[in-house]
């Protein structure tokens, strides 16, 4: 940790950027070197790196009020009609945050239960 900010380097010295994988996690590092935390988008997609370890998370996870699916395979925020468990969801096109009550999709309305799971 240097001011705060955690930073890796590699076998040589040199400052490591962008996605390093370390003791099997993932972390995203800046441009500067600093460990992101929070919503990071890279790649033309968004990942979420936890606020206190800065490991990326996968799968359902909650920030602040709101669930997101993040793909278990990559990290990836998905986003659209997502099957999981046996059950459908639908995570908003824009911020991927899942859908809950009444929500008009392609001209058709569909309902949600509180844990986003589709009723009808």
């Amino acid at each position: 940790m240097i001011d705060g900010s955690t930073y890796r380097f590699d076998a040589a010295g040199y400052m490591r950027t962008g996605w390093v994988k370390d003791q099997g996690a993932w972390y995203y590092h800046s441009s500067s070197g600093a460990q992101a935390s929070g919503w990071v988008f890279s790649g033309a997609r968004w990942y979420y790196l936890s606020p206190n370890s800065g490991v990326m998370a996968t799968g359902w996870v909650q920030v602040g009020s709101t669930w997101y699916y993040l793909n278990p395979s990559d990290g990836a925020m998905a986003t659209g009609w997502l099957k999981e468990g046996g059950y459908w969801y639908y995570l908003q096109p824009g911020s991927g945050a899942m859908a809950t009550g009444w929500l008009k999709i392609w001209g058709t309305w569909y309902h949600f239960a509180d844990n986003g799971q589709l009723i009808s």
